[in-house]
């Protein structure tokens, strides 16, 4: 075989392999749109959202479109003024 041929074929057999799984991938995948939705509990800055931040989190969720999905709550004091985290206040932050 000469080298010019060997070359076109050896190009041709690259691009088939890497062109080939790229469109059965594309068929077989659907897609899946996730959409998390964050928000804060209302209440504001409070000392004692320790009992009650997941509760407050779990009420509020269907009024931020979360229907049936389930509810994650964290306590944050970064979005605080400085001197409700002084004395130890923070925010309920609610995801679903």
């Amino acid at each position: 075989m000469h080298t010019p041929a060997l070359l076109t074929l050896l190009t041709s057999l690259l691009a088939f392999t890497y062109a080939a799984p790229a469109e059965t991938q594309a068929e077989g995948i659907a897609t899946l749109e996730v959409r998390i939705t964050n928000w804060k509990a209302s209440g504001g800055c409070r000392s004692d959202w320790r009992n009650r931040c997941y509760e407050a989190c779990v009420s509020e969720k269907r009024a931020h479109g979360c229907g049936s999905g389930g509810v994650s709550s964290s306590i944050d004091s970064g979005s605080c003024s400085l001197a409700d985290r002084v004395r130890l206040r923070s925010h309920c932050k609610c995801s679903c």
